[in-house]
């Protein structure tokens, strides 16, 4: 109990010296060998797994990118970009989904039955 109050604490003071409070998105990659947090259950939908500590400025989105060039690859990050809540991007080798909620990066793009080329 100690160090979950000790993490919890240690969490909360990185947030802050962050740069405030924002919200958290999944972060976490099916391929080994990325320099993501690798997690072979990445590819599960909905994904509950590892998390980062989120981010506060007005560009910060979550994102998950499902490849379809036969990698079965799956990326769960965040990033500062400024992408639309709820848009879809297809960028000529994976579709790419941005949200702006807390841990709402949690599917695998269903949504984005259609997707605008990447810019």
């Amino acid at each position: 109990t100690r160090s979950v109050i000790m993490k919890f604490t240690a969490l909360v003071l990185l947030t802050i010296v962050h740069g405030g409070f924002g919200y958290f998105c999944y972060s976490c990659d099916n391929k080994s060998n990325t320099s993501g947090w690798y997690d072979e259950t990445c590819g599960r939908d909905p994904y509950y797994g590892h998390f980062d500590s989120g981010g506060s400025g007005p560009n910060h989105v979550c994102y998950t990118r499902v490849h379809y060039d036969g990698s079965d690859r799956v990326e769960i990050y965040s990033t500062d970009n400024g992408a639309e809540d709820g848009s879809c991007y297809d960028t000529g080798f994976a579709i790419e989904c941005y949200c702006k909620e807390g841990y709402c990066n949690e599917d695998l793009c269903q949504h984005c039955t259609t997707a605008k080329l990447s810019p």
